[in-house]
């Protein structure tokens, strides 16, 4: 039996180069970027802002992975304009060439920051239906991305899955990079498989969104005892963590906001397995 083919969009990026071999594995795997990855897997040389281009690449494709976008650095390189143009339009563009070639399922790359930010969400851990828009341009990006993909399921009937990743970690990330793992980071390996997990979710879900972060201690403790003392009901998840506050290798008082999986691993079955560990901090 043939493989199902599998377009990865951001080939070259953070999160296509780890999730690239997973695919591989398990699939006829057609990258589409700029750039070839040169990982010995078709490449399709085209640009997301181009309809026909991204049209042409989805023909004969079973499910598509869209993780191509502009952001940080890039994004401040690029400009808002082609910032916009690649998160909004390119992924317009996808959804248009999913519906014309037949495609069952679309895995889109939101993220966090679709939720928005401030200084005093309404309640803790943030979850995916939490009542607050986004306040820079990036964030509103992915959310209407995000709408798109519920339209191209309301209207065209292809399953969409929006996942929302929290900042996203180098397998070599640094151990104070790593401290973030404790509200809204998570390591690139962990982002890889809920994609793929996304991608083999039961054909009967049409269209979900679900936080990617790492399983955060901080979603076991109560919104007020935080706010009471941050350093004392973290110690009592994870003992021996006020030596680190000591020694200024963790700041708790910073932390104002954490995510919630329970959705993510309720309907994917994901389990992240590069928690935050205050080893790491104890051996630098």
């Amino acid at each position: 039996m043939a493989k199902e083919s599998i377009l990865l969009t951001g080939s070259n990026g953070l999160l296509g180069r780890a999730l690239a071999p997973l695919l591989a594995d398990k699939y006829q795997l057609v990258h589409l970027d700029l750039v070839d990855p040169a990982d010995g897997n078709p490449h399709i040389q085209a640009d997301l802002c181009d309809a026909a281009a991204v049209e042409n690449a989805c023909q004969g494709i079973t499910a598509i992975v869209h993780a191509g976008a502009l952001h940080g650095r890039r994004w401040a390189e690029a400009g808002d304009d082609a910032g916009f143009c690649v998160n909004v339009l390119g992924t317009k563009n996808i959804l248009e060439g999913a519906r014309k070639a037949g495609v069952r399922r679309v895995v889109y790359t939101s993220s966090i920051w679709a939720t928005g930010h401030g200084p005093n969400p309404p309640y803790l851990p943030i979850d995916e239906q939490l009542p607050r828009e986004p306040m820079e341009l990036y964030g509103l990006t992915k959310k209407l991305g995000e709408q798109m993909c519920q339209y191209a399921t309301a209207n065209y009937g292809i399953s969409t899955i929006c996942l929302r990743p929290g900042g996203i970690l180098a397998v070599n990330a640094s151990p104070a990079a790593r401290v973030g793992l404790l509200s809204a980071a998570v390591d690139v390996r962990d982002v890889a498989q809920a994609h793929l997990l996304a991608l083999e979710a039961p054909p009967e879900m049409l269209h979900e969104t679900f936080c990617i972060t790492a399983d955060s201690p901080l979603c076991r403790i109560s919104a007020e005892d935080w706010a009471a003392d941050p350093v004392g009901a973290l110690e009592r998840e994870l003992p021996s963590i006020a030596q680190l506050v000591a020694a200024n290798k963790l700041r708790p008082a910073s932390i104002r906001e954490w995510y919630s999986i329970e959705k993510a691993r309720r309907l994917l079955g994901y389990q992240p397995q590069h928690n935050f560990d205050p080893l790491l901090l104890q051996e630098n």
